[in-house]
């Protein structure tokens, strides 16, 4: 489970305050209401920024580089 999964499941689904969280597991408040917003506007099926599609092609070397 990622760390951003963890921290909404804390927030949201244990009702567990934003300050605590932030505390136990030592992230910064306002990166946790970013995912709040994200969580909140996508639902379920947010993502964070940091996760890279796998299935996304690499985009192919230009020609004389």
């Amino acid at each position: 489970m990622s760390k951003a999964r963890l921290v909404i499941t804390a927030v949201v689904l244990a009702d567990r305050p934003v300050a605590q969280v932030a505390r136990d597991d030592q992230v910064a408040r306002s990166w946790i209401y970013e995912l709040l917003a994200r969580y909140h506007e996508h639902g379920e099926a947010y993502r964070t920024c940091d996760t890279h599609d796998a299935s996304a092609p690499t985009p192919s070397p230009r020609p004389g580089t």
